[in-house]
Formats: C-alpha cells, structure tokens, sequence
C-alpha cells in the first residue's frame, strides 16, 4: 500500500533512500593523478602532473587546497572510482573524493595540503545549505554541527606516503 501518496510503498518508506559510508578520499602517487590511477578526474587531473615543469607553477597553492579545485568531473568505467560508485554505491562529490597534489613537491608539503584539503571538506559540507548533503558526508546531524567525520583515505604509492605523513604528523583525528 501507499498510504501517504508519495509513490512508494509503505515497505519502501522503510528502506533508507542511502547507507551512509565514511566519505573515501583517493590519493595517487607520483607522477601521476588520480584520472589515470584511479579512473576519477577533476580539474586539476592534469594540472597536477608538474614534476619536469618550469619552476613556475601554472596552479596557484590555494587551488591545491581548495575542495572546489578538487571536485570530481568524470569517472572512468574501468577504475576503482568505478567500483566504489557502481557496486559500493558511493556518491562523487558527496562521500567520494579525490585529492590530487604537485608531483614535484615533498611528502611533507602535500601532506600539509591533504590536511587543507579535508578540513575544507569538512567546513564546506558544515555549511551547505543543502540538508541532505550532510548526511552523506556525517553520520548525524550532531556530528554535523561538531564537524566530525571519518574519512578513509585511499592512497597509491606516493599517495600512501602522503597520507601517512598526514595521519602520524599532523593530527589527523577524522582519518
């Protein structure tokens, strides 16, 4: 039966329109980007690969920071990006993120970046002023209004190290 009308059964109206996950962040490793490791693009895909660039860097710092810089633009059908949104059902842009960093940079600098980058994130979605994006990206509005999250983060090669580097030397509580 329907009984409220809204087109849905009333069992349906019991099944959760999502599950939340802990949002994943995919983090690629040298000389590369997280386009061609993981199969997921955003805006500074290609940007990023600067290792034999000239020591101007066409990308400005914040950019690297920034969530918007970050946003996912496409994912390939034949990467992990692929796989967590088709058959684990994540969401891009939402609970699914990539990060991606100036290859001719140190660990310790991206590291500080991928810092940025996740309390971005987490001020950006604290305020959104749409209702239903924290959800994906909180487990509860409580944690919401605290700005406490857990993320996986998914690094590859370098990006591991990148990672680590953030989680043993700069308090990264949310990871």
């Amino acid at each position: 039966k329907d009984t409220d009308s809204d087109g849905f059964n009333d069992f349906e109206d019991l099944m959760p329109d999502y599950q939340y996950k802990e949002p994943v962040i995919l983090v690629h490793g040298l000389i590369s980007d997280t386009d061609s490791t993981f199969g997921v693009k955003t805006k500074l895909s290609a940007s990023n690969d600067i290792y034999f660039a000239p020591t101007e860097n066409p990308v400005s710092e914040q950019e690297f920071t920034s969530p918007q810089s970050h946003r996912i633009i496409d994912i390939k059908s034949d990467g992990l990006g692929y796989y967590l949104k088709t058959d684990m059902l994540y969401t891009e842009n939402k609970n699914l993120f990539a990060f991606n960093y100036p290859n001719q940079d140190v660990i310790q600098f991206n590291g500080e970046r991928l810092k940025k980058y996740t309390e971005g994130l987490i001020d950006e979605f604290k305020k959104s002023e749409n209702a239903d994006d924290y959800k994906y990206f909180f487990p509860t509005e409580a944690a919401k209004t605290k700005g406490e999250v857990r993320f996986i983060l998914i690094g590859h090669s370098m990006g591991g190290l990148v990672s680590r580097y953030y989680i043993e030397n700069l308090g990264a509580d949310c990871v």
